[in-house]
């Protein structure tokens, strides 16, 4: 709600979201301010998108060696939550 309001404000944490089918988890995302990540609940592959540069998600970086410390990041964040 911060950040709808004021998009300028200070934010110095992840953002979560969920969907679901038929009222079961389906998958979860989170934000950063750099990257974003996609991990599905039936097993599917997980995504993550380095926004800044790919805002409409088109380069699936999740198998990119290049970004394994990222991957491994953004991993944490979700099994934490």
């Amino acid at each position: 709600r911060t950040l709808l309001h004021n998009p300028n404000a200070s934010w110095d944490h992840p953002a979560y979201s969920m969907t679901a089918r038929d009222n079961v988890p389906a998958s979860l995302a989170i934000s950063t301010e750099r990257f974003r990540y996609i991990e599905y609940t039936n097993g599917r592959s997980v995504e993550l998108y380095d926004i800044s540069v790919d805002s409409e998600e088109w380069h699936n970086l999740a198998a990119d060696p290049a970004h394994a410390t990222e991957l491994a990041v953004m991993k944490k964040l979700a099994d934490d939550y």
